[in-house]
C-alpha cells in the first residue's frame, strides 16, 4: 500500500514541476483564447501522462503478481494446505480453479484468468480448505452484483468489473441485507427505502 502512496505522491509532484515549468506570462500580449488553448493543451497533457503512469503501474503489478505467483490474501488464486499423512506432516499449494459446467473443463488460476458475474452468498462454515479451491458458474437463481466480475484475484476481479449500479439505492441495500453488521456504522437506509 504504501508503495501506491508513494506512485500517488510521485506523479503529483511530477505533473505540479511540468505546471511550474510552463510560461504563461511573457512580454507580448496574447488573446483570450490562446491563453485557453495553451492551458487546455497542458491540462490534456498532464492527464494523458498520469494515465500512462497508471497504466504502467497497473501493468507491472499485474505481471508481478502473476510471475511469481503471489498467493492473494482472501486465497482466490491458491491456497496453502498443512496435510498429515500418518507419519508426518505435509506443507503443499493447491492452486484454485474454475469449473465451467457448459462444457465440464476446469480452468487453473495459473494459467488462465476465468471470468465469472460476482453474486451475494451466504457461506457456511467451511471445514475444509481444498473445499472452497474449486469454484463454479453462479447458479442463474443466484442474487447478482451487476457490474461486479470474480477473477483468480481481487485486483483482476476489481478490473474486469464496471462497478454498474454503485451508486444506486437496491445495490446499498443488498449489501446492507448481506452484511448487516452495516447497519451499526450508523448508515441511514430510510433514505434508500
Amino acid at each position: 500500500m504504501s508503495s501506491l502512496c508513494s506512485f500517488s505522491e510521485d506523479a503529483i509532484s511530477q505533473n505540479e514541476f511540468t505546471i511550474d515549468n510552463n510560461e504563461f506570462v511573457g512580454i507580448y500580449l496574447v488573446s483570450e483564447g490562446q491563453v485557453e488553448s495553451e492551458v487546455n493543451s497542458t491540462v490534456e497533457s498532464i492527464k494523458n501522462s498520469a494515465f500512462t503512469q497508471i497504466i504502467s503501474y497497473l501493468t507491472y503489478l499485474r505481471r508481478n503478481t502473476q510471475s511469481n505467483y503471489f498467493i492473494s490474501a482472501l486465497n482466490t488464486n491458491a491456497l496453502i494446505q498443512i496435510v498429515n499423512n500418518g507419519s508426518h506432516y505435509i506443507v503443499q499449494g493447491v492452486q484454485t480453479m474454475f469449473f465451467n459446467w457448459s462444457n465440464f473443463v476446469y480452468i487453473e488460476c495459473g494459467t488462465e484468468n476465468p471470468i465469472t458475474a460476482a453474486i451475494f452468498d451466504f457461506v457456511t462454515e467451511i471445514l475444509y480448505p481444498t473445499s472452497h479451491s474449486i469454484w463454479l458458474k453462479p447458479d442463474s437463481d443466484s442474487t447478482f452484483i451487476p457490474g461486479f466480475n470474480v477473477t483468480c484475484t481481487p485486483l483482476e476481479g476489481l478490473l474486469e468489473s464496471t462497478l454498474d449500479r454503485l451508486y444506486e439505492s437496491e445495490c446499498l441495500q443488498l449489501l446492507v441485507n448481506y452484511f448487516p453488521g452495516l447497519n451499526q456504522v450508523g448508515i441511514i437506509l430510510d433514505y434508500f427505502s
